[in-house]
């Protein structure tokens, strides 16, 4: 997890094609005010509760972190 702006967001890494995120699923079941980060193999592709980020723009967003 890391927060900006006062706002906490929880974070999966996914280094293979299987996206399947048990354990971030279940941090977004119990806060429903909180919006996911998954950076995976995946295109960017933005869901109601989880926002998926490809791997290779992980540097690119990491610096737009205030």
């Amino acid at each position: 997890m890391f927060s900006s702006d006062g706002t906490v967001y929880p974070v999966e890494i996914k280094s293979g094609g299987n996206l399947h995120s048990k354990s971030l699923t279940t941090a977004l079941k119990a806060n429903p005010a909180l919006k996911g980060l998954r950076f995976s193999l995946s295109p960017y592709k933005e869901q109601d509760d989880l926002i998926n980020i490809p791997l290779y723009l992980a540097e690119e967003f990491i610096k737009t972190i205030p």
